[in-house]
């Protein structure tokens, strides 16, 4: 483990996780390995033990700008899931998501923007011909974003959010063009076909879930700096219930500060009680570093995950069979 120089952006970052409720266990600390930035264990970590625990509160999810009236995309409970033609592998929820962050860092919002910026910069400008370099940052994704946003439905989608934002074309289209990839190799499905946390079940979107085909992407901030591995995870994602939350909340290492965020950023119809946590699946000596497996949300083929996400494939796997393999899916649909 490399201890990583001091960086004010990652400071903000830290600082506005505390404020947010989000406890490290003062077992964990950011700092760079060999696959780049990433949580280390500063502590031994015993198996099952939660080394990070994130209240649903301080999530990234549609769930943000329900209440926000200002908002110009509006997500109805029975359409969330809904499949875009004119973006293969987005709904019209995580659309939205994607389209709220872009506004947000355009507009330097202070409830989100310590998240934001700290996230890692890969493009200068979305006009980069990805699609004819597919060993760029993020090739496929970015790949299928360009052809998207020559749509002229992404165009009409689009065109208020610019002036909602105070931004101006090419400005809003890098931005999207960025977040997209950050939101798509970063997010986990909060709830699925296959059912997620309860906390959603509650709300006016978990009542209409059985009739939306989509899932609800949610980014779960300081979670989402754990890296990929298949093989070799030593950390999982669960949902602990309101017995287990109560004792998150007794026994946190540091207590979270009472802050007055404001509408477009609480969600205020999700329990103060509700969290997602990172538990450890093995007993973890000091100084290595967590991995998950995201792999397990998706259940591709290695080459294909790998090849999205623009994560090295172990030894063995040619990464470009993997990139042409997604292609051709996508166009399967």
């Amino acid at each position: 483990m490399q201890t990583i120089r001091y960086n004010h952006r990652l400071m903000d970052l830290i600082v506005w996780s505390r404020l947010s409720g989000i406890t490290w266990w003062n077992k964990i600390a950011i700092s760079n390995g060999v696959r780049g930035r990433g949580l280390f264990t500063t502590q031994s970590i015993a198996a099952n033990d939660i080394v990070l625990s994130v209240p649903l509160r301080a999530t990234f999810s549609f769930l943000n700008f329900e209440y926000e009236r200002k908002f110009p995309i509006k997500v109805a409970p029975h359409d969330y899931g809904l499949s875009l033609s004119w973006w293969p592998d987005l709904d019209w929820g995580t659309f939205a998501l994607i389209a709220w962050l872009t506004s947000k860092s355009l507009q330097r919002n202070p409830n989100t923007n310590p998240y934001i910026q700290a996230l890692p910069r890969y493009m200068d400008s979305p006009q980069s011909d990805a699609l004819e370099n597919p060993n760029a940052p993020f090739g496929i994704l970015r790949s299928i974003a360009l052809q998207s946003m020559r749509s002229k439905e992404y165009v009409e989608a689009t065109e208020s959010l610019i002036t909602y934002s105070n931004s101006h074309r090419a400005q809003f289209d890098q931005e999207f063009l960025w977040l997209y990839t950050m939101v798509r190799s970063r997010s986990i499905p909060l709830w699925s076909s296959q059912g997620g946390h309860e906390a959603f079940r509650n709300t006016v979107y978990g009542k209409h879930s059985e009739n939306s085909n989509g899932d609800m992407c949610c980014i779960v901030p300081m979670l989402d700096m754990i890296n990929h591995a298949s093989a070799d995870a030593n950390v999982s994602i669960g949902f602990p219930g309101e017995e287990v939350s109560d004792l998150i909340i007794e026994h946190s290492a540091s207590k979270p500060v009472e802050v007055d965020l404001s509408d477009d950023f609480c969600l205020p119809r999700i329990s103060p009680k509700a969290f997602i946590v990172v538990r450890a699946v093995q007993d973890l000596p000091a100084g290595i570093e967590l991995l998950m497996n995201y792999n397990a949300f998706y259940g591709f083929d290695e080459e294909i995950f790998s090849a999205w996400f623009d994560i090295p494939l172990r030894e063995g796997l040619s990464q470009g069979d993997g990139r042409q393999e997604f292609k051709y899916r996508m166009k399967k649909g």
